[in-house]
C-alpha cells in the first residue's frame, strides 16, 4: 500500500474522529476555566452604560461627608441567562468608606465596587478606583436638602 492510501483510507471516519477530538479537548478545557463564557462562543449580548454615578457606602448616622472624583464610571455588563432588560438604575457602584480612618484634606485612591442584578456579569469599570477626600466640616442640611445621592445605608 502507497503512503497515499494510508491516508485517504477511511477518511469519514478519520474526519469524525477528529471532530469528536476537538469536541472533547474544548469540553475539558471550558471545564477547567470553570464557566462556558458567551463571548468565547459568540459576541453575547454585552451592553455599556455610561454616568453611573458613585455612591459612598457609610454608618448610619456618621457625620462625615465625602468628596468623590471622579463621581460617574462607565460600566460594561454582559447578561448571562436572564431576558429581563438592565437600567441604569439598577446598577449601584459605590466606595466603602464605613471602616477606614480618613484624615481630613487627605486624598486617597479607593477601588470601586459595582452591584447588578444577580445574572448579569460586570466585565469592566471603567475607572475602576476613584479619589476619596473627607471634607472639613459636615454639610449643613435644611429640611429640603438630602444627601441620599452621596449615602447608601447598608
Amino acid at each position: 500500500m502507497a503512503f497515499q492510501d494510508y491516508i485517504l483510507s477511511n477518511i469519514r471516519w478519520k474526519l469524525v474522529a477528529l471532530a469528536l477530538a476537538i469536541v472533547v479537548w474544548l469540553t475539558v478545557r471550558f471545564s477547567l476555566l470553570g464557566d462556558i463564557r458567551p463571548g468565547l462562543l459568540g459576541s453575547g449580548d454585552v451592553s455599556t452604560y455610561s454616568r453611573i454615578p458613585v455612591l459612598t457606602l457609610t454608618v448610619p448616622g456618621d457625620p462625615q461627608v465625602f468628596q468623590i472624583s471622579p463621581r460617574e464610571v462607565e460600566v460594561k455588563i454582559r447578561r448571562s441567562r436572564s431576558d429581563r432588560i438592565l437600567s441604569a438604575s439598577d446598577i449601584k457602584a459605590f466606595v466603602n468608606v464605613s471602616d477606614i480612618t480618613v484624615l481630613t484634606g487627605v486624598s486617597r485612591v479607593m477601588e470601586i465596587s459595582v452591584q447588578t442584578p444577580k445574572d448579569f456579569e460586570i466585565i469592566h469599570v471603567n475607572p475602576a478606583s476613584v479619589a476619596v477626600e473627607q471634607l472639613a466640616a459636615p454639610l449643613q442640611t435644611t429640611p429640603t436638602q438630602s444627601l441620599t445621592n452621596s449615602l447608601i445605608t447598608p
